[in-house]
C-alpha cells in the first residue's frame, strides 16, 4: 500500500486550530520549564532548564517548518503531529522530575528521553521532496 504525498500549503494558507493547539502544548511545556528553573535557581538548575528548553525548541521549530511546508491538519502529517503533541505533553509533565534529587527514586529522566525520541520520530519519518531549480 502506497501512502499519499503530503498536501502542500499554499501561499494564502492560514493557521489552523490544530496548529494553534500544537503551539499551546508547547507553551504548556515552556511554562513547566520556567517553573522548574524557578524552584531553586542555581547555575546547575538554570543549565538543566536551558538544556530541556533547547531540546523542545529544536523540536518545535522543525514542526513549525513542516507546518509551513505541508498542511499539518490533514493526512499523515496530522498523525505525526498528533503523536508529537502527545510526546511533548508527556515531556512537559515529567520536566520537574527530569533531574531527581540524589537518592530519590524516579523514572523522570527515562520518560523525558523516551518522550523526546517519540517527539523527534514523526518528523524524521517525513522528508519533503527535494527542491531542485
Amino acid at each position: 500500500m502506497r501512502s499519499r504525498p503530503a498536501l502542500l500549503t499554499e501561499e494564502t494558507h492560514r493557521t489552523t486550530l490544530f496548529e494553534i493547539f500544537f503551539d499551546l502544548v508547547f507553551v504548556f511545556a515552556l511554562t513547566r520549564i520556567i517553573t522548574f528553573m524557578d524552584q531553586r535557581l542555581t547555575p546547575l538548575r538554570l543549565a538543566q532548564g536551558l538544556l530541556v528548553l533547547a531540546l523542545l525548541w529544536i523540536s518545535w521549530t522543525t514542526y513549525t517548518w513542516m507546518g509551513n511546508y505541508a498542511r499539518a491538519d490533514v493526512g499523515r502529517v496530522r498523525t505525526g503531529t498528533t503523536v508529537a503533541m502527545g510526546a511533548m505533553f508527556v515531556a512537559a509533565l515529567v520536566i520537574p522530575d527530569a533531574w531527581p534529587s540524589p537518592g530519590a527514586p524516579g523514572n523522570g529522566p527515562l520518560v523525558l528521553i523516551g518522550a523526546y525520541i517519540v517527539l523527534r520520530s514523526p518528523r524524521s519519518a517525513y522528508s519533503p521532496p527535494s527542491c531542485s531549480p
